[in-house]
């Protein structure tokens, strides 16, 4: 025999959920409708129905302003502080602006100031080259000198 599988209220299982109540209809409401889907209305029946669309109009411009008033006064105040903030912010690129021409200016002396000393060294690392290479040439030229002569005596004195 197979097992079941779920297990009804009876078994300790879940039961079934109750349905929900349904949303209470008001009177005037239900005789709106009734008005409007029943039977043709009179003149009385549309003039009531007439002065409570109005009424209803009425009731939701005022509570529309009521919320609209304080929106607006969150908005203006929201406007000036970003105006100020706006104003704020363009100050500081101003400052950046002028500090950012300044450090410019400081760098492009440094940088000469920089390349004039490279030229210097430059200049003095040649001029030492130079006069290495002189002596290096004097130096060789001397113990070539000197191997020439050694070699001349070895071969000339005997």
């Amino acid at each position: 025999m197979g097992k079941r599988k779920t297990k009804n209220a009876r078994d300790g299982g879940p039961s079934r959920p109750r349905p929900r109540p349904r949303p209470r209809v008001s009177e005037p409401d239900r005789n709106l409708g009734d008005m409007i889907h029943g039977p043709p209305a009179s003149c009385d029946d549309v003039a009531a129905v007439k002065s409570r669309v109005q009424s209803t109009v009425l009731s939701l411009e005022e509570k529309l302003n009521q919320l609209h008033a304080p929106c607006l006064t969150d908005i203006e105040t929201s406007g000036d502080r970003l105006r100020k903030r706006v104003k704020t912010l363009k100050a500081h690129v101003v400052a950046l602006e002028i500090q950012a021409g300044e450090s410019m200016a400081q760098f492009n002396d440094d940088f000469q100031e920089i390349q004039d000393a490279c030229k210097d060294i430059c200049t003095k690392a040649q001029s030492a080259i130079a006069h290495l290479m002189k002596h290096a040439a004097q130096d060789t030229l001397l113990s070539s000198t000197k191997s020439v002569e050694a070699l001349r005596r070895r071969h000339f004195s005997s």
